[in-house]
């Protein structure tokens, strides 16, 4: 139903945020961006059209939230004819660093034949990567969409543990004991040799 659709097609095939995007002929540029115009047409439906090779959209962060409440993002359209393809042709992919999408506090989104990518580029220690991260919402649908996040980034060193206690002072040491005097040599002889008899 294009009255309940927001059009989205990459710069180099028509796109631009300065377009309405209510058109098929005036189509945004960015999905975040559509998405914003859904919210303020009051639409439901975003439609991100795609070469037949396929198209990316470095979104960075795109968000949805409450505002975004029933809403549709649905990938496979041609940017030609604003049909929709075959799963294989036609393929939209959104990144965003380090989250694809994120989906807090929206209750019935449905993301559907889309490839979404969370990237790892330049972001500090510790920090997590996803695909799409839904949070506190209810009724997330997602088909037909191919998922994948980068690996996280390691952690920082852990600091130095405290010094440990002094220990305990040494007792105090025996004296050394004497040594016993050597028992001394046997005396000489003292009596003279018999004399002659005459």
């Amino acid at each position: 139903n294009p009255t309940n659709t927001v059009f989205v097609a990459p710069s180099a095939l028509g796109g631009s945020n300065t377009n309405s995007g209510l058109t098929a002929s005036a189509p945004k540029a960015t999905v975040a961006a559509a998405v914003a115009a859904a919210q303020t047409a009051g639409r439901t439906v975003v439609a991100v059209g795609a070469a037949s090779g396929g198209s990316t959209y470095a979104e960075g962060a795109l968000t949805l939230t409450a505002a975004d409440n029933n809403m549709s993002i649905e990938g496979g359209w041609s940017t030609t004819t604003w049909l929709r393809s075959a799963a294989s042709t036609n393929v939209a992919t959104i990144t965003g660093n380090p989250v694809g999408i994120e989906i807090t506090g929206a209750s019935n989104v449905t993301l559907q034949q889309l490839t979404v990518n969370g990237l790892n580029t330049g972001d500090p220690a510790g920090t997590s990567v996803y695909g799409v991260l839904a949070q506190s919402s209810t009724g997330v649908a997602i088909q037909g969409v191919v998922l994948s996040a980068a690996a996280g980034i390691a952690g920082s060193a852990g600091t130095s543990g405290t010094s440990g206690s002094s220990g305990f002072a040494g007792g105090t040491g025996s004296a050394a004991t004497s040594s016993v005097p050597g028992t001394g040599g046997v005396g000489g002889g003292d009596s003279g040799g018999g004399g002659g008899t005459g």
